[in-house]
């Protein structure tokens, strides 16, 4: 065999290592990521429609991108339990990000946030994130 054909060979078998490790990584990673959103959605079974207009806006939004509930998203910033922290003025200023949240976020994500003040369903995101079962922690 020419040395170029098993240099071929070997980037390819490689190349395909690579690809099945990544995703054997990714599966242990994130074990049951459609149990989990299953899950988020159970957490929050609205008997309010607009707790369930404000879930589809949590979902519509991308808020999972940066935020979890029940176990679903991201789990650096989770919600659960969040409505017991804070009142309804203080989740949509987190939401907005206005005062007096901004003064916590990062110029970038201030900015971001500051797109949902239009946001037609914020009462009904706000109703959701209030609705939201989780540990009660003090009152901010």
């Amino acid at each position: 065999m020419l040395r170029e054909t098993k240099a071929k060979l070997l980037s390819g078998f490689t190349a395909a290592l690579v690809a099945v490790l990544a995703a054997l990584f990714s599966l242990l990673s994130n074990p049951g990521t459609s149990d989990a959103q299953d899950k988020a959605k159970r957490a929050a079974a609205p008997a309010d429609p607009r707790v369930e207009a404000g879930r589809r806006a949590y979902e519509r939004l991308g808020c999972g991108v940066c935020h979890s509930v029940a176990g679903a998203g991201s789990p650096g910033s989770p919600l659960d339990g969040v409505g017991a922290r804070h009142d309804a003025a203080v989740l949509k200023a987190w939401i907005v990000g206005a005062e007096p949240a901004r003064a916590s976020l990062p110029a970038s994500i201030a900015r971001l946030k500051a797109r949902y003040a239009s946001e037609p369903d914020l009462d009904a995101l706000v109703a959701y994130l209030q609705a939201l079962p989780g540990e009660a922690r003090r009152r901010r």
